[in-house]
């Protein structure tokens, strides 16, 4: 990231931006001249992850610009490195919002100690004067000053020592969040969702990772910021890019513009979208009015499952498969809460189950039009967070049977990186308490501290039972701490539940 040309690095970049957006702190007031402290917090700076955390110390002068004064590193024994900056008192809104950014996505949180009361100054106080490993570093020796920290610390010695330089923001062309990502070849401008965004006015450099694991590289600066998610409309920011190569451009417009939507048009005479839901599909003419969805197998599996719904159609997942020609009538709970039940004919069978057209009635063609504008507006979407791959997977998949479009984290670092690439895009966090580098309650604090994500329902899971732990949690900020050996379909009805009890006590509280 670099400050927009013309301007002085750190300084006068626009701070407009609505009173929601995710700045984790509020501005400080300081005395005219004097400094502000700010702290960027890195849990888990242990082994490998030394060599990332120097990586991250070497550009915070980058971020900063010219208002960096002196800066002081600690290091504790446990690997939380601390980098406590003292920055100019008009820095302002605009450095803590980069800072809160770039942080997120190296997996720091960004704390404000002259906003800690004094039993909490005084133990971050504490936690600096024990620490194993500490340094102070100036502008003009900041690298020198870094390696020797990280000597010190036990990095090893023939890692690759970096040049101190600007952070990157690598997009993976089809990745998380890629759906959202919106391409403007005539005004060159790129809107990137994210919970998190750098202020207007940012130059940054932007890495685009193709499919074929070709990174293409060009300069963007930050040209607006959507701070609030609306249905269809993402969280995220806008990038004007700067004479980009011709090859980020092909890969945009393949990926993303126009030429791309319209090949999609080409192919489907309707966009589809995923869902799973139970449904009872019967000959036209039997089942009558409200007939309820077909029993479960013994193995508790629909007999019936709703896939790919479109305005046109659906594919129904089953063994049962009706005869091409055939017309049925359709009956399915959708994850929205909306009944779906419409008339349609059998318009291919395979071996997963068959495909449908909807008929085409007036009445019919309405209400499904209704129960897919709902579905289009956003479906939920889940992070799932477990070091333990069959836990996260069966989860996830629980999430899935309930409408969710889930995401994958092995740990709290990985987390918070998804995390700040899908700011405010998601519904729901299912975290184990238990895992390596940063655990879940680390990462339960972050993100409650970063601020910006009030929304964002939080569920604890863990296969402990630690005396005051499920206290500790809901103070940190859980919506609900639930036990593994509940299983992962109850796990999944229980983190969905405290979801809509969050979402019902925000709207109580916005109608009084």
């Amino acid at each position: 990231m670099l400050p927009a040309r013309g301007r002085a690095p750190g300084l006068h970049l626009s701070s407009r931006m609505p009173a929601t957006a995710p700045v984790p702190i509020p501005p400080s007031r300081p005395a005219a001249d004097a400094p502000v402290e700010l702290a960027l917090i890195l849990e888990r700076a242990i082994g490998s992850r030394l060599a990332e955390a120097e990586r991250f110390a070497l550009g915070l002068p980058a971020l900063v610009g010219e208002g960096l004064g002196a800066a002081e590193l600690y290091l504790t024994q446990a690997g939380t490195l601390t980098a406590l900056l003292r920055i100019g008192s008009g820095d302002g809104p605009a450095l803590r919002r980069r800072l809160a950014f770039w942080g997120a996505r190296a997996g720091a949180r960004l704390l404000d100690p002259g906003r800690l009361g004094d039993r909490e100054r005084a133990g971050f106080d504490v936690g600096l004067a024990r620490a194993a490993t500490r340094a102070q570093a100036a502008p003009g020796t900041w690298a020198a000053e870094v390696a020797a920290f990280f000597d010190a610390a036990g990095a090893l010695p023939e890692r690759i020592r970096e040049e101190a330089a600007a952070p990157s923001l690598v997009l993976e062309v089809g990745g998380p969040g890629w759906a959202d990502v919106r391409w403007d070849a005539a005004g060159q401008a790129l809107f990137v969702p994210g919970a998190l965004a750098p202020p207007e006015g940012d130059e940054i450099r932007l890495g685009l990772r193709t499919r074929e694991g070709e990174l293409v590289r060009c300069r963007a600066a930050v040209s607006a910021v959507r701070d609030e998610a609306r249905p269809g409309l993402p969280a995220g920011f806008a990038l004007e890019l700067r004479e980009p190569p011709p090859e980020a451009a092909a890969v945009l417009d393949e990926s993303v513009g126009d030429g791309a939507l319209a090949d999609a048009e080409r192919r489907r005479a309707h966009p589809r979208y995923p869902v799973r839901a139970p449904a009872r599909v019967v000959p036209a003419g039997r089942g009558g009015a409200g007939a309820p969805a077909d029993p479960a197998d013994d193995d508790g599996q629909p007999r019936f499952l709703v896939e790919n719904l479109s305005q046109g159609g659906a594919f129904v997942r089953t063994a049962e498969a009706c005869p091409a020609g055939a017309v049925v009538l359709v009956t399915a709970a959708l994850p929205t809460g909306d009944e779906l039940r419409a008339p349609a004919q059998v318009v291919f069978r395979s071996k997963r189950g068959m495909g449908l057209r909807w008929l085409a009635d007036e009445p019919s063609q309405a209400h499904v039009a209704a129960v897919i504008a709902r579905i289009a507006a956003r479906p939920r979407r889940a992070l799932v967070v477990d070091d333990d791959a069959l836990a996260q997977r069966r989860i996830a998949e629980a999430l899935r049977d309930r409408g969710f479009e889930v995401l994958l984290a092995g740990d709290g670092v990985s987390a918070l990186q998804v995390l700040s690439e899908e700011l405010l895009s998601l519904d729901l966090l299912v975290a184990d308490v238990w895992m390596p580098r940063m655990d879940g309650e680390a990462l339960l604090r972050t993100v409650r501290h970063a601020g910006g994500e009030e929304d964002l329902a939080i569920a604890m899971v863990t296969g402990r039972d630690e005396p005051g732990l499920a206290s500790r949690l809901e103070r940190a900020g859980a919506d609900a701490v639930l036990q593994k050996e509940l299983g992962a379909q109850v796990l999944a009805q229980a983190a969905v539940a405290a979801l809509e009890r969050k979402r019902k006590a925000r709207q109580t509280a916005e109608r009084g």
